[in-house]
C-alpha cells in the first residue's frame, strides 16, 4: 500500500460518532458474518438506532450491501485497516458477542465456532463442547477443518485435563 494511504483511509473514520466507530469495527470483524442482528448484540444498539446508524455509514460510503444484503465496508483495504486499527480486546468482545447471538438464534456449531475460536481463551466447557461439534460437522466433508476446530477445542483444555491425553 502506498505510503499515507492507510492513514488517509482512516482518517474518514474520524468525524463518525463513537457508537458508529464500533458498529464499522464489528463489521470489519465480523466479515462474511455481519448481518445486522450480530453487528447490533455486538454493539449493544436497539434496532432503530442502529439501522440509523448504518444508514449514515451508506451515505458516507463506508459502507455498502455486500453479499446477501449484508452491510460490508466498501472495500476489503478499508476493512484490513479497521479490522487491523481496532483494538485486541474490542476484536474479542466482538466475537464473543457474535458467538453468543449465534448461539441463541440456533446456528450450526461450525458458525458459533469461527467466533468462540477468536474469543475464549481460558478452559470454557461450553466453548470445547461447541468446538467439538463443529469438528463432527466437518468430519466428513471438510477433515481439514475437523482438524482445526479440534486443534482450537484442545487449545482450551488445562495440559492435565482428564479429557485430554498427555501420552503419545
Amino acid at each position: 500500500m502506498p505510503s499515507g494511504l492507510g492513514s488517509l483511509l482512516l482518517n474518514e473514520l474520524t468525524p463518525l460518532t463513537p457508537s458508529q466507530r464500533r458498529i464499522v469495527e464489528a463489521i470489519a470483524v465480523l466479515g462474511v458474518h455481519a448481518v445486522r442482528r450480530v453487528i447490533g448484540a455486538s454493539c449493544d444498539r436497539p434496532d432503530a438506532e442502529l439501522d440509523d446508524d448504518i444508514d449514515t455509514l451508506v451515505r458516507r460510503d463506508l459502507v455498502r450491501p455486500g453479499a446477501g444484503g449484508r452491510p460490508a465496508l466498501r472495500h476489503p483495504v478499508l476493512r484490513t485497516l479497521v479490522h487491523e486499527s481496532t483494538a485486541a480486546r474490542r476484536r474479542v468482545e466482538i466475537h464473543r458477542a457474535a458467538a453468543a447471538e449465534l448461539a441463541l438464534s440456533g446456528a450450526a456449531a461450525v458458525e458459533q465456532a469461527q467466533h468462540i475460536e477468536w474469543s475464549v481463551t481460558a478452559l470454557d466447557p461450553h466453548a470445547v463442547a461447541v468446538l467439538t461439534r463443529a469438528a463432527e460437522e466437518t468430519a466428513s466433508t471438510a477433515p481439514t477443518s475437523c482438524a482445526h476446530w479440534l486443534r482450537a477445542a484442545l487449545r482450551l483444555l488445562p495440559a492435565r485435563s482428564p479429557t485430554r491425553s498427555t501420552s503419545t
